[in-house]
């Protein structure tokens, strides 16, 4: 990276905003250059004096094209309303700006493979954050099944039971409505699903069961769900894997994991990011209590707290920009994850 910064600007200032303003602002390789956010009146009085505020993204576009181009944002990051990111990210495009969109991108796949046309053909840049794959117990899992580790793979199963109620579903939120939540497997529940496959391969989904138990007054789609995916090929090929999510646990959340059964060992990992082992035995493995030691120990969960994966994330991104290796997802995976997606929603 060139002693120059990349300068950026964040649309949206949620939570998920915050986190991205807070990375950025002390990142050695983007500045935080504007803010953009209609549900702010006034300039947010956290916002730092020296980021531009606008409400609307047309503003921001008008005034960054007035400047020398050494001075343009060239990064936009989107933290809006999923059904937001759409014409969004269309607009950044059009306008010479490289895009990063949290998840979901967009809530349809097709969509996404044009925005990621029109991105190629203008010589831009899409990139997805799915920031929990950079967990070091997720690293480990990942080298486990490509040094083939594991053997065959016969139960992958995913518990994903959380509690959303009226604290979360508030009157007048983007929270619950279908067109610009999309549902709880893109707005909770989808970092599972890239980690999935992620660590698989694409599998496809063989069938999908919907309920709503608790929130019908709540939101406009379903709480609670299970998922049989299938594998083709792999070391999960004709394994046995399910998913099964939830958002009406009472109170709080109950739990996070995945647990693999193999040829080789099990394995089962935990904690709401998926960031914790519960357990792992199998051929050649550490003693357990060694084993455990070594992957709760994260400098980066320790340093940063929830923020480690984002921070990881734009280590990597200015790594893709400087030219070097890097471990960014790809908008063709993004793709593929909201293409399970729609498979498990075909017959809601």
């Amino acid at each position: 990276m060139s002693d120059r910064r990349i300068n950026v600007v964040l649309i949206g200032y949620g939570h998920i905003g915050k986190r991205h303003a807070r990375v950025i602002s002390e990142s050695n390789d983007f500045e935080l250059k504007a803010l953009i956010d209609p549900h702010h009146v006034n300039r947010p009085d956290s916002l730092s004096p020296s980021v531009q505020f606008f409400n609307e993204l047309e503003d921001f576009i008008a005034d960054n094209e007035k400047l020398p181009m050494g001075e343009q944002v060239r990064l936009a990051v989107i933290a809006t309303p999923n059904g937001l990111h759409q014409a969004q990210i269309d607009i950044c495009l059009n306008n010479g700006l490289d895009v990063v969109a949290e998840k979901p991108m967009v809530l349809n796949s097709q969509v996404l493979k044009e925005l990621q046309k029109k991105a190629s053909e203008k010589g831009r840049h899409l990139f997805p954050v799915v920031q929990n794959r950079y967990a070091k117990i997720s690293k480990w899992l990942y080298s486990l099944l490509k040094e083939d580790a594991l053997g065959k793979v016969y139960i992958i199963q995913i518990n994903c039971l959380w509690n959303r109620d009226e604290r979360y579903y508030q009157k007048g939120s983007w929270h619950g409505d279908l067109a610009l939540d999309g549902g709880s497997l893109y707005t909770q529940f989808l970092h599972f699903i890239d980690m999935l496959h992620w660590l698989f391969g694409k599998p496809v989904v063989k069938s999908s069961a919907l309920y709503d138990f608790n929130h019908q007054e709540l939101s406009s789609f379903e709480d609670s769900g299970m998922i049989q995916f299938s594998f083709d090929q792999g070391v999960a090929k004709d394994a046995m894997a399910t998913m099964t999510f939830s958002t009406a646990a009472w109170s709080q959340n109950a739990e996070s994991s995945l647990t693999i059964i193999a040829q080789k060992g099990s394995v089962k990992i935990g904690g709401q990011y998926m960031e914790k082992l519960q357990y792992a035995v199998g051929h050649n493995f550490p003693e357990q209590a060694q084993l455990q030691t070594m992957l709760m120990e994260d400098p980066q969960k320790e340093k940063y707290g929830a923020a480690a994966g984002h921070y990881q994330f734009y280590e990597q991104l200015a790594n893709f920009f400087n030219g070097a290796p890097n471990e960014l997802p790809t908008t063709a995976e993004a793709c593929e994850v909201i293409e399970l997606i729609e498979q498990a929603y075909q017959n809601r």
